[in-house]
């Protein structure tokens, strides 16, 4: 019996490249409180992917300062020498909030500013209803999830390379849009499965859950702006599909 995708396995479609981008003003005063936002929205888009993903790695960027400056020139590369450092931790024996609590302090062990600059979650598994049950799919499980060719007939290339979902989160200065504040925060939700974005039973089981946190993305941080990409989909098309208008967040007034 030939296995159907998105009914036995999930798929990893390279060309589909799908992100929905949340932009939050920033009203920081100092890196102090820069700092301590990251932090707490790390912590809080957590919480509310808790029920769909399960992170293995976290990776948390660091801005170094030689001493305090303005949040107007925090990003002034040309004229502040700015240091940065990574740190990736295995979260097999750890939780999110143990893994950040570790870096509460906004001042480098030589009481220099500090800010964390940036989060990934790149590396998870992401809880899917397929094969006839919940499972939790990553990258490893290729009984699951598999490597796809989806222009014409399906045909499985391989082994995934990327999980199905990545959350990403960014502190950075705004430029194009007029807010109130001159930083910002991005939250990126990222996948390569076409799983979300089909018209079956399945697929709006799992698709429920990813719209319930991005709904909440919504409520909870009133982005300025939302924005979705998508190499294959293109956003006209969740505006256009009734069953995929949960997901057309970017079209809300």
């Amino acid at each position: 019996m030939t296995e159907k995708a998105n009914i036995d396995y999930v798929t990893e479609y390279p060309r589909l490249d799908a992100s929905w981008a949340f932009e939050i003003e920033d009203h920081s005063t100092d890196l102090r409180s820069v700092h301590q936002n990251m932090l707490q929205i790390a912590t809080r888009v957590s919480e509310i992917f808790n029920c769909l993903y399960k992170p293995q790695k976290i990776e948390i960027g660091f801005l170094h300062y030689p001493e305090e400056v303005p949040i107007e020139e925090m990003y002034d590369f040309e004229n502040i020498e700015i240091d940065g450092e990574t740190h990736e931790i295995d979260l097999s024996e750890t939780s999110v909030n143990d893994a950040l609590n570790q870096f509460t302090s906004p001042e480098t062990s030589a009481g220099q500013p500090r800010i964390i600059n940036n989060i990934s979650f790149g590396i998870g598994a992401t809880k899917l209803y397929i094969d006839g049950e919940n499972r939790l799919i990553d990258r490893n499980n290729t009984t699951h999830y598999k490597l796809v060719d989806r222009r014409g007939d399906t045909e499985i290339l391989g082994e995934p390379d990327m999980d199905p979902l990545r959350i990403d989160i960014e502190h950075g200065s705004e430029i194009i849009n007029q807010i109130s504040s001159p930083t910002k925060i991005h939250i990126g939700v990222s996948t390569e499965t076409d799983m979300w974005f089909e018209d079956s039973s399945i697929s709006a089981i799992n698709r429920g859950r990813l719209v319930s946190c991005l709904h909440q993305l919504e409520a909870d941080f009133t982005p300025y702006a939302i924005d979705f990409f998508a190499d294959a989909i293109s956003p006209a098309k969740l505006e256009r599909e009734d069953y995929l208008a949960d997901l057309a967040i970017h079209s809300r007034e």
